[in-house]
């Protein structure tokens, strides 16, 4: 499992802690979210910061099986429960928050979407190419 900050920093088989410190250096500017993989498209990630709260979602796999919460305001301790019981392996996660298919296309024709999707585009792409280098 690797925790991944648009920061640049990553962590491998984060801790607990490592993940609540982790999160809690979001700042919804220039470290706005965070992606915990299981492997490449098996993840959970979190986008936002403190302030507006946070979308949280999760892929299992296919994009068909990429879902996001119903609410854009997730507040981080909220996040990091989520985040610390999906790397222990704890689905009690799935039961907090409603969730919905994440439409990718919808997102992108929305105004501004491109700036949303390029940095996590960038940062999975980054992972993808990290890990086929370590081989």
């Amino acid at each position: 499992m690797e925790l991944t900050l648009e920061n640049g920093k990553t962590y491998e088989n984060p801790d607990p802690g490592i993940i609540e410190r982790s999160l809690r250096t979001l700042d919804g500017e220039s470290n706005s979210y965070a992606i915990l993989s299981v492997r490449y498209e098996i993840y959970m990630q979190a986008c936002g910061g403190p302030a507006d709260g946070f979308v949280l979602e999760y892929r299992e796999g296919s994009e068909e099986r990429h879902y996001q919460t119903t609410r854009d305001d997730v507040p981080l301790d909220e996040i990091i429960k989520a985040f610390s019981l999906y790397a222990r392996g704890d689905d009690g996660w799935r039961s907090q928050f409603d969730w919905k298919p994440l439409d990718v296309t919808r997102l992108a024709r929305r105004p501004g979407a491109v700036w949303i999707l390029l940095p996590i585009l960038g940062i999975l792409a980054a992972w993808v190419i990290s890990k086929l280098i370590s081989r």
